[in-house]
């Protein structure tokens, strides 16, 4: 017996083994100078989804099966699970993606269970076959580079085009460990390998760079001077976090920043106390909330918020509001509300046709709403008082302004104001209630809507759950959420990759 005990702990400790080095034979192959870094532990995710059996199969749950079919297989999510069931992925092994500083815009690392009917698979998929360049096999299709080496996937997307020699020779780079792996920064290694299903790891330096190089996103930022804050801060790095329990995922983020760095002065010398109040001006029709407590004369001092307060007064007529006043009578949530089309595509917003409620909670408020008033009959505007809210028009849609407990705030809609508030629903109250900075998301689903709760309790510190009220596997929620936001994402993108 003490035999058989010895045999099982040495097969044990193999497995154990033989999974770590694999795991670190991929983490040895991203550079430790890459943006950003994900591990996935897909046997985890599988496992809690029930989608992986005790022999080891794929196995799609109905509701998960449901979405893909919905999607026509058009999405990165019904492609992975098909490459799961097909490609003799290593599910053992974790699965590594990562922003690399060039070349590619990001690339997936996935240990291959047998490499020969992966590459049978990928030249079924793309209609082509390798080739042997830079002394890998590689097959480009579309932006997309797939390299097999020995047991190992390299999947990549080109930041700009290139010969295939080029993506070639970058991607062996990765596999032969050509640079300091991230194994070798403590940092990244400690974020990367907390018990979770899912880490990730953010360089600010890496992000930063990635804002310059993109003229769009450099274009947005000037636009929104407010964003430098954590754009242009001295922020060391993002860590992410997702763990699924039965009763949802669990989240947690990190910001990496000294006690006594520039943002966390910012924050300390801004924030306010959490305050739920404003929810009771918060239609429940809204999908997206997010508040941000401050202390509005600290705020304006801020070079980032005169240049955003100054873009608004510089508008025709604007200056008469005087938006720096207003700004500075803020104590407590700010908050913005959306809701847009079946809540999941955002994309409506760019065309000004959403629903948007706005509060913040200031020092006179009366007073505030008043000049608002004022200043819409200057523009034209008639005062229509109902239920005991101002009540305008702006392309068409009914616009009610008021104040409620010392919160001002300004609701459009497509509709009539009739329904309920957040305030009178607890899991949206207690969050806003603990977080001076709070966001929460209702995502509609086929089989109920899903949630995201989720808040900063310090400027450091994060917390927050993905759940549904529905009896469901929370992994195959998830799951089948992603199906929906990837397809809707790509409805007007043709795409041939894997991903």
């Amino acid at each position: 017996m003490r035999s058989l005990k010895y045999c099982l702990i040495l097969l044990l400790s193999l497995c154990l083994f033989s999974c770590a080095d694999v795991n670190r034979n991929l983490e040895e192959m991203i550079p430790s100078t890459s943006r950003g870094v994900v591990r996935i532990d897909v046997r985890s995710v599988l496992q809690k989804g029930a989608i992986l059996d005790k022999e080891g199969n794929v196995t799609i749950p109905p509701q998960l099966r449901e979405a893909i079919d919905a999607t026509d297989g058009d999405s990165p999510v019904s492609d992975f699970f098909s490459l799961v069931k097909k490609i003799g992925l290593d599910t053992d092994a974790c699965l590594y993606g990562f922003i690399p500083q060039s070349i590619f815009s990001y690339a997936t690392l996935v240990a291959l269970d047998d490499a020969d009917v992966a590459r049978a698979e990928i030249e079924k998929r793309m209609g082509q076959k390798f080739q042997q360049i830079e002394k890998v096999d590689f097959l480009r299709s579309g932006a997309t580079s797939y390299v097999i080496d020995g047991d190992v996937l390299f999947m990549g997307v080109e930041a700009k085009e290139m010969a295939d020699a080029h993506l070639a020779l970058a991607a062996r780079s990765y596999l032969h460990k050509s640079e300091p792996g991230i194994e070798t920064d403590e940092a990244i290694t400690e974020a990367l390998h907390k018990e979770n299903d899912v880490n990730a790891y953010f360089s600010m330096k890496g992000i930063q760079k990635m804002i310059a190089a993109s003229e769009t996103i450099s274009e947005k930022v000037k636009k929104f001077p407010i964003l430098t804050l954590f754009t242009d801060s001295d922020i060391k790095a993002l860590s992410l976090h997702m763990n699924f329990q039965p009763e949802g995922a669990m989240i947690e983020a990190c910001i990496k920043a000294d006690a006594k760095s520039d943002y966390c002065t910012l924050l300390e010398a801004t924030m306010a106390k959490a305050d739920a109040s404003f929810l009771k001006v918060i239609p429940t029709s809204m999908n997206f909330i997010l508040s941000l407590s401050v202390k509005g004369e600290n705020l304006m001092k801020l070079d980032q918020i005169k240049k955003s307060v100054n873009l608004l007064s510089n508008l025709p007529a604007m200056d008469r509001l005087d938006f720096r006043s207003i700004v500075a009578a803020i104590d407590g949530p700010l908050a913005v509300a959306i809701s847009s089309g079946d809540g999941m595509n955002l994309s409506s917003i760019a065309d000004d046709n959403w629903n948007v409620a706005i509060a913040a909670k200031t020092r006179n408020s009366a007073a505030i709403v008043q000049r608002i008033v004022d200043f819409a009959g200057e523009m034209g505007q008639d005062d229509y008082v109902k239920n005991g809210r101002h009540l305008f028009s702006y392309e068409g849609m009914p616009v009610y302004l008021g104040e409620q407990d010392g919160v001002v705030y300004a609701i459009r809609l497509d509709h009539e104001l009739e329904e309920e508030f957040y305030y009178d629903v607890p899991d949206v109250k207690e969050r806003f209630a603990s977080s001076p900075f709070g966001f929460y998301a209702k995502i509609q689903n086929p089989k109920g809507d899903a949630f995201l709760n989720f808040g900063f309790n310090s400027p450091t510190e994060a917390g927050g759950m993905f759940y549904s009220l529905q009896e469901s596997n929370p992994v195959v929620t998830f799951l089948s959420i992603l199906c929906q936001a990837s397809a809707k994402a790509d409805e007007d993108t043709a795409s041939d990759s894997l991903y």
